[in-house]
């Protein structure tokens, strides 16, 4: 019997972070223009989703799985279904842990699309390599969106 009772708790507690934990993914595409001899690629295109804890709507900081090389022009935050909570933040941050988005991702809306280029009026800071998307002030469980960022060479 006690055999059976350590069985049970350890299942449970492998089973409790698979159940409702905050997770975020991202996938990147190569942005190519369309001249003749195949195109010259010109950026990329990361589209990242992201669905808050079950219990709390905290996320995981995310490590992006490709190095990002060149500079964020555009970012595009689109609430989903389950809206997070008003006024949730999220920064790109570098090796040295600064934000390369100069703290434009902050304050997204909840219920309406929205897009910025990063450092309006000043040149953006390039990146060379790994960034982690990191997802702030959210407290709306199961909360989904999406945040979309477009790199130029």
């Amino acid at each position: 019997m006690k055999n059976l009772w350590g069985l049970f708790l350890a299942l449970i507690l492998m089973a409790g972070p698979a159940f409702g934990a905050g997770t975020v993914a991202c996938t990147k595409t190569l942005l190519v223009n369309g001249l003749a001899g195949g195109g010259h690629i010109y950026g990329e295109k990361w589209v990242c989703t992201a669905a808050g804890d079950d219990s709390d709507g905290t996320l995981p900081s995310y490590e992006l799985p490709a190095p990002v090389h060149g500079y964020v022009i555009r970012a595009v935050t689109d609430p989903g279904t389950v809206a997070p909570t008003d006024n949730w933040d999220f920064s790109l941050t570098d090796a040295e842990g600064l934000d390369i988005l100069g703290g434009s991702g902050a304050d997204r809306d909840t219920s309406t699309s929205e897009d910025f280029s990063p450092q309006s009026g000043a040149t953006p800071a390039p990146s060379n390599g790994l960034l982690n998307l990191v997802i702030t002030g959210n407290t709306q469980t199961a909360a989904d969106f999406e945040i979309i960022l477009f790199v130029a060479y």
